[in-house]
């Protein structure tokens, strides 16, 4: 039990890999709230054929889009790609929150879901 756990206590002893590693686990709570919020958002619209469907755009695009961003994230330093993901996946998500809040057609909502899934295939690799 012990060797399990010394490297999550070196890990925390580190100011920096604290911060990166906390930063990483805020991203993915975010990240899962948001898909149980889109699946939320699609279900109430048309049942649990819209959540497979949402889901379903939100892969392909993302599967379409990922080699032709990747090779144009390539370009550019690193870092200056993930804040530029993060930033515009911020701004998309919260659009998104908008226009659920006024009922807008749900194809917006799939478009924007879609656009996230999109921007995002930069940020991990």
């Amino acid at each position: 039990m012990r060797a399990s756990i010394q490297p999550i206590a070196l890990v925390f002893r580190n100011a920096r890999l604290r911060r990166l590693q906390l930063a990483w686990a805020g991203s993915s709570l975010g990240s899962c709230a948001y898909l149980i919020a889109i699946a939320v958002v699609a279900f109430r619209s048309g049942g649990a054929g819209a959540v497979g469907l949402i889901m379903l755009v939100r892969t392909a695009t993302a599967a379409v889009a990922a080699a032709p961003l990747a090779a144009l994230a390539d370009r550019y330093p690193r870092r200056r790609v993930m804040a530029v993901s993060d930033l515009v996946r911020a701004v998309l998500t919260a659009a998104l929150a908008v226009v659920t809040q006024i009922d807008a057609p749900i194809a917006v909502v799939y478009v924007l879901a879609a656009a996230i899934a999109m921007v995002a295939t930069v940020f991990r690799p």
